[in-house]
């Protein structure tokens, strides 16, 4: 999701599927700037932007940004002892991300100076009562007059999305919760990230509770439930909006 709304703001993206990964690609290519998500397999956000600091030279070193649920003192605390330049709590508000990108882009110098914390932290509070939250979609919507470009994003979060759960009934079919809950992880910050505002309060709750097989069950039928009316919704928005622009 986030790659897409990137790319159509004219950035170049490499996607990678872990720290370590980032690692590895980070070591043979340059970059202007590095974005990462605080919990990943293998290695987390924070681990990785401390060996990349360590390992780089001073004058090759791109700017972080770090993406996190986690709105916690510890993890603002762990982002500067990290010396990371920004940090954004999901959900992330797509104009948000851009603002900062190409603040941090055009601020970066060769002397690295990390940027304030406290003003690079985005946290939006939603209601768990609603299904999308339109200020979310209206923020994508503004990036492009492109009238397709919400459709096309809100068309990939659904592929993307349904991909995800059939990974979740697999993971629980094979009893492996580790990987449901990574799965889930995953569709948390897609479903942020579209302004799916209830699917990711509950991928937000299956987190947080015992990861025992029955919890896991429950919630996957939730999700699913969840994840149809969510889609249900995105197109009746659409379909909204559409006449509205016809009209206008």
């Amino acid at each position: 999701m986030i790659t897409k709304i990137l790319e159509h703001a004219g950035h170049s993206c490499v996607l990678v599927n872990n720290g370590r990964q980032a690692l590895d690609t980070l070591e043979h290519n340059a970059f202007d700037l590095i974005i990462m998500d605080m919990q990943m397999p293998e290695m987390g956000g924070i681990e990785a932007a401390k060996l990349y600091h360590f390992s780089a030279m001073d004058n090759n070193k791109a700017p972080i940004i770090i993406l996190t649920a986690n709105a916690t003192i510890e993890a603002k605390r762990e982002c500067e002892e990290a010396n990371i330049d920004a940090y954004l709590t999901k959900p992330i508000v797509a104009r948000t991300l851009i603002d900062k990108i190409n603040s941090l882009c055009n601020q970066y110098s060769r002397t690295h100076t990390p940027t304030d914390s406290n003003n690079s932290t985005c946290i939006q509070i939603i209601d768990s009562m609603v299904i999308i939250d339109n200020e979310v979609i209206q923020s994508i919507r503004d990036l492009s007059t492109d009238t397709d470009f919400l459709r096309n994003v809100i068309e990939t979060f659904i592929s993307d999305a349904n991909n995800l759960l059939s990974e979740m009934e697999s993971a629980i079919a094979n009893k492996n919760l580790t990987l449901y809950l990574e799965h889930v992880h995953a569709l948390k910050g897609s479903a942020g990230s579209v302004g799916a505002a209830m699917l990711f309060e509950q991928c937000k709750s299956t987190l947080i509770q015992a990861p025992n097989e029955r919890n896991c069950i429950s919630n996957l039928k939730e999700t699913s439930q969840l994840l149809q009316t969510t889609k249900d919704e995105l197109f009746k928005y659409l379909s909204t909006s559409t006449t509205h622009l016809e009209e206008a």
